[in-house]
């Protein structure tokens, strides 16, 4: 929403943070793990984030990340094709 105010102009909504499609990830059909490569180095602020493998169209949420094992949990179980090590993803 964009608000005018004489020479001021005030926007209110979400910002949206950068897309992040560090390393690469493995995933596994039926599981709600997913583990991100050695080379990410995310921290629970990924927890709510949207997870897309490859050019997929199925979205995942993560709701727990642990960052010692780079581990996040995800909403539903993964339903999609590219299963196994070495994914490309978008966050």
């Amino acid at each position: 929403m964009v608000a005018v105010r004489g020479p001021s102009v005030f926007l209110t909504g979400a910002i949206m943070e950068a897309k992040r499609t560090d390393g690469t990830i493995t995933v596994t059909v039926g599981s709600l793990s997913a583990t991100f490569s050695a080379g990410c180095r995310y921290k629970t602020d990924v927890i709510g984030r949207v997870l897309r493998c490859g050019s997929e169209t199925n979205e995942y949420v993560i709701v727990d990340f642990d960052e010692a094992s780079r581990v996040a949990t995800l909403n539903q179980a993964y339903a999609g094709a590219l299963a196994g090590g070495g994914a490309a993803y978008t966050l």
